[in-house]
């Protein structure tokens, strides 16, 4: 089991932000490492793991008013160390100040991190990094030219005491699959084996809804099938979302996903009309059963398929 039917308020007041364990209480909230924001669904690069399927995503933003609502609505029962505003490209997102600017004001968490490619830092201003405490670049194998012009401004951005982090991947884990499994303990392992939604807690908020990991939120829409997520408004103890949030029963979406355990691959980018064409077609196709034999021992915390650089 992954979550002990567990403890009472004052067991749980020191426990870790994130990890394999039950999630911290203080205050009558329920504490966490981060909370995602997917500030845009469609991205300027075509990665072939994308695990927000991106490449697929039609033109799609949050609006600041709706993101507002969610973020005081959550506030009353959730804290987190970090919002990550992530998407796609959160930088194509048309006015990202104001989305900023809304999270700041929400007081649901104490920082604020970007989470980009790095190909449009230019269009961060001055006034933009007040709202930003730390911005994690995801840097793919690109040209050289590109590449260098990425870390020129990173370099730039970092002598305004915004924290920079570079996280270099050279390598993808197929993320989700073509079709469904109808095999339940498959299903039970991606889930149980996911460090996604139990160690690094992607929690993700989306309009008016909450997930517990990006690609149920993806899923959930395109099947128009919601049973993965809860409704903010509806929230009225922070009981009620520990047992959302510590329900050891896999998701829906799992039949779809290979969480953290599809087969390693080298990263690249490819044609939009190919992108779902190169997933694979089922996860007993996809899954790499060592490694799923791997994390079940022992979940890990550090992507292997990334490595970190501190610019400052």
């Amino acid at each position: 089991m992954l979550y002990k039917k567990h403890l009472n308020l004052e067991d749980r007041k020191d426990l870790p932000l994130n990890g394999p364990s039950n999630y911290r209480v203080s205050e009558n909230k329920v504490e966490t490492r981060a909370i995602e924001i997917n500030a845009v669904r469609q991205c300027n690069l075509s990665c072939k793991g994308c695990s927000h399927c991106s490449p697929t995503s039609n033109s799609k933003i949050y609006d600041s008013k709706i993101l507002k609502d969610d973020l005081i609505g959550l506030s009353k029962f959730l804290k987190s160390e970090f919002i990550r505003v992530v998407g796609g490209e959160p930088l194509l997102h048309p006015n990202i100040h104001e989305l900023l600017e809304v999270i700041k004001e929400s007081n649901i968490s104490d920082k604020t991190c970007l989470v980009t490619n790095g190909t449009l830092l230019n269009k961060l201003t001055i006034e933009d990094l007040k709202f930003i405490d730390k911005i994690e670049i995801s840097l793919y194998p690109i040209s050289k030219t590109l590449e260098e012009k990425i870390l020129y401004m990173a370099s730039k951005l970092s002598e305004y005491n915004t924290k920079i982090r570079i996280l270099k991947y050279s390598d993808f884990r197929q993320p989700i699959t073509q079709q469904a499994t109808l095999n339940k303990e498959l299903s039970k392992l991606t889930y149980e084996t996911c460090q996604i939604a139990h160690n690094w807690r992607c929690i993700t908020v989306d309009n008016g809804m909450l997930y517990r990991c990006p690609q149920s939120m993806i899923y959930s829409e395109n099947q128009d099938d919601y049973s993965d997520a809860i409704i903010i408004s509806s929230l009225r103890t922070y009981d009620e979302l520990l047992r959302f949030l510590e329900n050891n029963n896999y998701l829906v979406s799992c039949k779809n996903c290979l969480g953290s355990i599809g087969k390693k691959f080298k990263h690249k980018q490819i044609n939009r009309i190919d992108w779902v064409s190169n997933l694979p077609l089922t996860p007993e196709e996809g899954i790499d059963i060592e490694y799923a034999k791997e994390l079940e021992k022992s979940l890990v915390y550090e992507s292997d398929c990334m490595k970190r650089n501190k610019l400052n």
